[in-house]
């Protein structure tokens, strides 16, 4: 089986981080990356699609917590990306 490799650093480092947030917390199903990146057909420009699974009764507030983490540690660490990109 090849590895993937992703179309740009920032495609390669979101999903990592992702996926160890909510592989930490019990109620996580599954986290899936779909779409171009999932199917690897993904471009510079594709957008970074990912579908985490959780029981309904939880998906509003892990929705807030990720948004809470997101903002308060992904924003330094992807800033650099956000540069390069703009």
């Amino acid at each position: 089986m090849s590895t993937y490799a992703y179309p740009t650093a920032a495609h390669e480092h979101a999903p990592a981080t992702i996926t160890d947030y909510f592989a930490t917390r019990d109620e996580t199903d599954a986290v899936l990356l779909v779409c171009s990146c999932g199917t690897r057909q993904a471009t510079p420009d594709s957008c970074l699609d990912m579908q985490v699974i959780v029981p309904t009764e939880v998906v509003a507030r892990d929705e807030s917590e990720w948004g809470r983490f997101a903002v308060d540690r992904l924003a330094a660490e992807w800033l650099p990306f956000y540069e390069y990109l703009v």
